[in-house]
């Protein structure tokens, strides 16, 4: 009724988005608080925005090698496992449409490039239930992410762990255990 603003679906979903994302943070953050302690390594929690993650929550322990992401940073997540796990429940004709016609600039040397080796990646994490990084975003930080499913089996957000390579060596590194904390 005149000039002036009205109330759109941009803004209803700008809400909902900050209520998912407030319930996220208030369930997920126990977990990340138990898991960085426990394992000595930095936790995050984030959900996808187009081709970004953005980080919600952000665990560090008392160490010297924490992560330097930030609450509020926002990420390629074709180079990082948070980021990856996420595209994996996505079905491929919409990854690739995501991805159609753009540059998957490299982090790393170790970075995925090319939309076929990240569908490739994708397929392989959706498998294994978790995304793997070997030094993707960052040399000498590695990472594993596993999925959130919301109630109706729909990937919503992500929550990883983050340390040095060290930490996720297959010999004598905590790999294994990691996987297995992050799957539960």
């Amino acid at each position: 009724y005149g000039p002036g603003y009205q109330i759109g679906p941009g803004l209803i979903g700008v809400a909902a988005q900050t209520f998912l994302s407030r319930d996220l943070n208030q369930t997920a953050l126990p977990y990340l608080i138990t898991l960085s302690e426990e394992f000595g390594l930095s936790t995050h929690l984030g959900i996808l925005e187009g081709r970004d993650v953005l980080y919600l929550l952000r665990q560090v322990p008392h160490v010297f090698r924490a992560s330097a992401v930030r609450v509020g940073s926002r990420l390629p997540a074709h180079a990082t496992s948070m980021g990856r796990i996420m595209l994996a429940y996505m079905p491929e004709a919409q990854l690739r449409a995501l991805y159609d016609g753009a540059d998957l600039e490299p982090a790393t040397e170790q970075t995925v490039t090319t939309l076929d080796d990240l569908v490739a990646e994708a397929r392989a994490a959706r498998q294994a239930g978790l995304a793997w990084s070997h030094s993707s975003y960052e040399e000498g930080v590695d990472s594993c992410a596993a999925p959130i499913f919301d109630h109706s089996g729909l990937v919503v957000a992500a929550i990883n762990m983050t340390g040095p390579e060290t930490a996720f060596a297959a010999q004598g590194g905590k790999r294994t255990r990691i996987g297995d904390a992050l799957r539960r």
